[in-house]
């Protein structure tokens, strides 16, 4: 539902002509928060009333957004062009974009409105709310869709699933595990993608009678994020991690070096051994172990 202020309310009724602007707050999930004026020029308007400036950033074209009664799943098609000039966190727009600091981000796109230019900025609408989906980039162009939150309605499974594996995400409220993470440096380079390391604590997780864990098992799955070089800031899924040899699910955006930093977030196999032994976190796993594996009938 649109929502407008009694000051917007009292300038749509007595003014015959109006200036309009879009204003975008783009949150990335480490909490940077960017906003661009959807005008040739910064604007500050008031957001929640407090005075908020947009400043002069990349051109945005948009589609329309619907208005519909009832629940419809909309999205916004956003075209951002920019030169390297425009950044975030330091990194040109496009750069950025193409190598996922995007991915996930919060959208909201806000209309302002006033009598003129000259005059204050009455009030702002807030016209969509979204999580950025698909981001695909060119020289000097981002294109990108963003998905209204009723998607998180589309979901065709319950809440809860009998399965083996835990059903939690990683470090969520429901799982509750302590985030660990272990940093290191690149020894020798492979490929954009694979490469050598020396890493702190390179040893047994846990280890039982039956059971050795190794960190490498640890990490498999988990999140690196460089703190050095030309990648630094941008993060990165791991693939796979086989004694000091790292492979990242996607090649890195720009040139790794000999020597550049990182820390690795540890992920999960989603087991209960895991669990229990790795993150000491067995009261809270989230699966049933104890489930038959699925077998095939065949005659004899």
């Amino acid at each position: 539902m649109i929502t407008s202020t009694p000051e917007l309310n009292t300038l749509f009724l007595t003014s015959e002509h109006l200036v309009v602007v879009d204003c975008y707050e783009i949150t990335l999930q480490d909490g940077t928060v960017v906003r661009w004026s959807g005008a040739d020029v910064p604007v500050t308007v008031p957001v929640n009333g407090v005075a908020t400036t947009f400043a002069l950033g990349p051109l945005i074209r948009r589609n329309m957004v619907k208005m519909v009664v009832g629940i419809s799943v909309d999205s916004l098609d956003l075209t951002l062009s920019a030169d390297d000039a425009i950044t975030i966190g330091g990194v040109p727009l496009i750069r950025a974009g193409v190598n996922g600091r995007l991915d996930g981000a919060t959208v909201r796109l806000y209309r302002a409105y006033a009598t003129d230019w000259t005059s204050g900025w009455v009030g702002v609408i807030l016209r969509f709310a979204g999580t950025m989906g698909e981001v695909r980039g060119t020289r000097s162009q981002l294109t990108a869709k963003v998905n209204n939150y009723l998607q998180l309605l589309n979901t065709q499974q319950p809440a809860r699933s009998y399965q083996a594996g835990c059903t939690w995400t990683l470090y969520d409220s429901n799982c509750g595990a302590t985030k660990r993470t272990n940093s290191g440096y690149i020894t020798t380079l492979d490929q954009r993608w694979q490469f050598s390391t020396s890493i702190d604590g390179y040893q047994s997780v846990a280890r039982n009678e039956l059971i050795d864990i190794s960190l490498g098992t640890m990490l498999q799955g988990g999140q690196l994020r460089f703190t050095s070089g030309a990648n630094a800031g941008f993060t990165y899924p791991v693939k796979t991690w086989t004694g000091h040899s790292a492979t990242l699910l996607r090649a890195a955006g720009l040139v790794l070096a000999v020597g550049d930093t990182f820390t690795v977030t540890w992920g999960c196999n989603k087991t209960i051994n895991v669990c229990a032994l790795a993150f000491n976190n067995r009261a809270r796993y989230g699966g049933f172990p104890f489930i038959p594996a699925a077998e095939t009938a065949v005659p004899v």
